[in-house]
């Protein structure tokens, strides 16, 4: 069976979003793109809510091209790894896409998550997506959780969390930027 691995980054009081959906306070860097990247290899398969995929969908196709990759290490190797995978988006409002290997699907989301985890190939992984991620906790599908803790506390924002939640952890990493990676199982 294949696994489900959640990447998500978020503030030290739990949020993954300030209250205006802004992601500004996190930390990004090539050490913690390091760290995604060791966890986004074994995946050949992404999934994705409209949100998070738009905005993904924005940058990585021509992200090689942008200036910042001149500097960033994880930027090139993320769109190298990105831009072959396959891609799913699960919306029921987004008509089309234009971002090679992405498939659209709109119904039965828990369905397709049981059907893509009982097939064939790599690892998947959910960057982002938060009410996906949600949804996909509830039901006991994550099977590893990978976040980068930033440290800053938001106050407000949109928390990652909605229910309880048990789980075990495996592995920690301190970042030079004073985030911190750690990595979860199911308990």
């Amino acid at each position: 069976m294949r696994k489900l691995k959640y990447v998500m980054h978020i503030s030290l009081d739990g949020y993954h979003a300030d209250n205006n959906g802004g992601l500004q306070w996190v930390p990004m860097d090539d050490n913690i793109g390091a760290w995604v990247h060791e966890v986004v290899v074994p995946c050949d398969t992404v999934i994705y809510g409209r949100v998070t995929f738009q905005l993904m969908e924005a940058f990585w196709p021509n992200a090689e091209q942008h200036p910042a990759a001149a500097t960033s290490k994880h930027i090139v190797e993320h769109a190298r790894w990105v831009n072959p995978v396959q891609k799913i988006v699960f919306s029921r409002t987004l008509a089309k896409t234009d971002w090679q290997n992405t498939k659209i699907i709109r119904e039965d989301m828990l369905g397709a998550v049981r059907a893509l985890k009982a097939g064939t190939g790599g690892d998947i992984l959910m960057l982002g997506s938060a009410s996906i991620g949600q949804l996909l906790m509830s039901h006991g599908l994550i099977d590893d959780y990978y976040m980068t803790i930033a440290p800053v506390t938001l106050g407000a924002g949109q928390s990652l969390f909605h229910q309880p939640l048990k789980l075990k952890l495996i592995s920690t990493v301190q970042f030079p930027n004073g985030a911190i990676g750690a990595h979860y199982v199911p308990a």
